[in-house]
């Protein structure tokens, strides 16, 4: 057949397709490349009991939570740990992880709060400024801010954590 445009739709639909396929991509790394969410407060979603001995410097997890939230976009996780072989006001630390779940930034600017707990009377409290974005794709996808600390009496103790944007 002479003239036949056969050969050019045949080129025409490939581009079609490739261009297609281009503009699929695009869409998925949408969420991944428009700017963080900002976080205003946040609270933990999970916790930790110990009981601690200062004497011995014995640490001992009694419970630990965590709530999982269907489409929380981070999970907020308050806990201790023993450092046993550190000077005394070191011996233990604080954590707040975070973590991100989807796909799309959230970022933290502002104020850090880990406190301990004995029978509901603060026996820590300590604050922190912090400020990261948590990311999905090149860079940080989990970040732990941390609390050096000790306590002076024997017992059993509750974590908490939270968070407050700054201006």
């Amino acid at each position: 057949m002479e003239g036949s445009n056969v050969p050019v739709l045949r080129g025409r639909a490939r581009l079609a397709g490739a261009a297609l396929v281009v503009l699929q991509l695009l869409a998925l790394a949408a969420p991944a490349a428009a700017a963080p969410i900002p976080v205003a407060e946040d609270r933990v979603d999970g916790s930790l009991t110990f009981r601690w001995n200062p004497d011995t410097a014995k640490f001992t997890p009694v419970l630990s939570s965590i709530l999982i939230e269907r489409g929380d976009r981070v999970t907020f996780y308050a806990d201790a740990r023993s450092k046993a072989e550190a000077e005394v006001g070191k011996r233990l630390v604080g954590r707040l992880s975070l973590t991100l779940n989807g796909r799309r930034r959230v970022r933290y600017s502002g104020i850090f709060t880990f406190e301990v707990k004995s029978a509901g009377e603060v026996s820590y409290h300590a604050t922190k400024e912090a400020s990261f974005t948590l990311r999905a794709v090149r860079g940080p996808r989990k970040k732990v801010v941390r609390f050096p600390f000790d306590l002076p009496n024997r017992g059993k103790y509750d974590v908490d954590g939270r968070f407050v944007a700054t201006p």
